[in-house]
């Protein structure tokens, strides 16, 4: 049943952290490419397009994370906490999904303002 809710959240992270993506990027569409006489997209056009950029420039990367984790974990005195990895994982997606987008967001409506 976990496993199920866990795919179930996946699943609307997902769709949630598209439509917000679509939703930024456009706006920075918006700020920066219009006023170069570059029409107007839609968020559905941006998120083709995300798709067409991330399909040219997909390259396999190993994930070096766990790795990492475990060398500062062998080195660091602590009580070993018991977290379950897929739920790590979903919390690590859904905020990546919230945040990054903001962060761009941010910087380009600071970039907007002073332009």
């Amino acid at each position: 049943m976990k496993e199920i809710k866990l795919l179930i959240g996946h699943i609307i992270v997902g769709f949630g952290g598209a439509i917000w993506r679509g939703f930024v990027l456009s706006l920075l569409w918006t700020w920066f490419a219009v006023p170069l006489g570059i029409p107007q997209v839609s968020i559905a056009f941006v998120l083709g397009f995300e798709c067409l950029v991330r399909m040219l420039s997909y390259t396999l990367v190993p994930d070096i994370g766990a790795e990492l984790e475990k060398t500062i974990l062998k080195y660091t005195p602590r009580k070993k906490v018991e977290v379950d990895d897929s739920t790590d994982k979903f919390v690590r997606d859904a905020l990546l999904a919230v945040f990054v987008p903001l962060v761009f967001l941010v910087t380009g409506y600071i970039f907007h303002l002073l332009g």
